[in-house]
């Protein structure tokens, strides 16, 4: 029997959970993963696919203008990069290596203390994550990254790229944006909150009304007869 207070749907919570589990759960860390699973697998499986066809049917340096319309502009070339995304930093392939592993690493772990209701950052972190191993089984097993994404900035300057590196871009800036979202969601409800501290709520003096307070005050009972004018008071009681 699942305990009725269950772990947070993360990896290692999951599996200290799975033996005892009941459906709820399963669906719940099912649904939290598959956005990883699916998005990130999505983004490895067309970039592996996209540098097996470039290597197969392109020779080094060799192009194909899959669209002539716009060959100018972008094609399919043959190219090679041991540095980092976009050609920067050509001589340190090792060390990006590194630097991939360890940043798969830190979002998988940042992926699963992510809420429930977080899913442009867990389609981001996914988007970097698959990106980020695709490139590294390249380092890992031909020493070098296969780029093919030839894009003709100028007549004098162009970048070859791959789509891992543009889906780890991509991701990035989506992660960006969704930070940015939630910050400003934050101060609106903070801002919203300092503006009117008593709402929602009955204000205390009585209704409120447009800008102009309205006060309820209780008028004491009138008397129908008419005042004495002479002779003794009556009196009190």
């Amino acid at each position: 029997m699942c305990s009725q207070n269950p772990p947070k749907a993360d990896m290692l919570g999951g599996l200290q959970y799975l033996a005892g589990c009941d459906g709820a759960f399963m669906y719940r860390l099912i649904k939290r993963w598959a956005v990883l699973v699916l998005a990130g697998g999505g983004v490895m499986a067309l970039d592996r696919v996209a540098k097996w066809l470039t290597i197969t049917r392109l020779e080094m340096g060799e192009s194909w203008n899959f669209f002539p319309a716009i060959g100018g502009f972008i094609r399919v070339t043959r190219s090679y990069n041991t540095g980092a995304a976009f050609g920067l930093f050509p001589s340190g392939s090792n060390v990006f290596l590194v630097v991939a592993l360890l940043t798969s690493a830190v979002f998988l772990y940042l992926y699963s203390q992510l809420s429930d209701r977080a899913p442009l950052a867990r389609l981001s972190i996914a988007m970097v994550v698959g990106g980020a191993l695709s490139n590294a089984i390249d380092r890992i097993v031909l020493g070098h990254v296969i780029d093919y994404v030839h894009v003709q900035i100028t007549p004098t300057f162009a970048n070859i790229s791959n789509f891992a590196d543009h889906a780890v871009t991509l991701g990035v800036m989506l992660l960006l944006i969704d930070q940015w979202r939630m910050e400003r969601a934050e101060k609106q409800q903070a801002a919203a909150a300092q503006a009117d501290p008593d709402s929602p709520g009955e204000h205390p003096m009585g209704e409120i009304s447009g800008d102009h307070e309205m006060v309820q005050v209780p008028l004491a009972p009138v008397s129908a007869e008419p005042p004495v004018l002479g002779g003794d008071a009556p009196d009190s009681i």
